[in-house]
């Protein structure tokens, strides 16, 4: 059979063009494959400065730009993580003193106060006391650098390495609190000696005011039970000498004044 010849060639043009294109294009995919096996095993094997052998999981990609660059978010986004991690194991020296004890401690910065006195009880250097019954104090027994902001970690209140944590242990009271003609009681109050006066009247009335509407305002009248004498409106219940157990009289001698519409 006799064939044309111009068909015939351009025939054979065509098929080796398409199989040209094939073995280049499966050569293209298998290397940019191979170069991300590659560039998988670096980052298992070396972990971009991370452990040895540790992996970042990067989702498949079209490409090989968009695998490197999901690869690269990745790898910061370990980094940060394991920065704070690091942060947040990184323990600092602190100086507990409670009651008779001197306790020497390593905690954590980021730690709130619930967890120092659970870190403290579980020393058993002060064991059969309630945690509760303690207020922490930093660097000063007697100051103002109060700590027990429940809201606030341990470096938030500015303890460091080296700081000193004070425990000062609550006065347990009951108040009596008369204002006009209106009297309410409290019993069993925890507060802590360092307050003064007028701080301790503010929670009382909070305490109060809880289940009703009861403004004291400033008192006329703030006395230990069985005594004439008013305390020292700038001392503390320390400095008043006000003793664990008593009973303080807070009196304010103008009638009640409540919202419209309260009782």
């Amino acid at each position: 059979m006799k064939l044309p010849l111009a068909p015939l060639v351009s025939l054979l043009f065509g098929a080796s063009y398409l199989v040209a294109n094939t073995i280049a294009y499966s050569y293209h995919d298998y290397n940019e494959l191979d170069a991300r096996y590659q560039i998988d095993d670096v980052l298992s094997e070396r972990g971009f400065g991370l452990e040895a052998r540790e992996t970042i999981d990067v989702p498949f990609q079209p490409s090989l730009r968009a695998f490197l660059e999901e690869a690269a978010t990745a790898h910061r986004r370990s980094m940060s993580e394991n920065e704070d991690l690091e942060a947040r194991a990184d323990p600092i020296n602190v100086y507990i003193k409670i009651l008779d004890q001197h306790i020497d401690l390593k905690v954590d910065p980021g730690m709130k106060v619930t967890a120092l006195k659970e870190l403290v009880a579980k020393t058993k250097r002060v064991p059969g006391i309630d945690m509760n019954d303690f207020v922490p104090r930093h660097n000063e027994l007697y100051g103002k650098k109060f700590i027990d902001d429940e809201s606030k970690t341990l470096a938030d209140n500015g303890v460091t390495e080296g700081s000193k944590i004070f425990f000062r242990k609550k006065l347990t009271l009951d108040f009596i609190v008369k204002v006009g003609q209106e009297e309410r009681r409290v019993q069993q109050m925890k507060v802590s000696d360092d307050l003064t006066p007028s701080s301790t009247r503010v929670l009382v009335e909070a305490f109060i005011n809880k289940n009703e509407e009861f403004p004291i305002g400033p008192a006329d009248v703030f006395r230990i039970l069985g005594t004439t004498k008013n305390l020292n409106s700038r001392g503390t219940l320390h400095a008043n000498k006000v003793p664990d157990g008593a009973t303080i009289e807070i009196i304010r001698n103008n009638k009640i004044v409540r919202r419209p519409g309260r009782r």
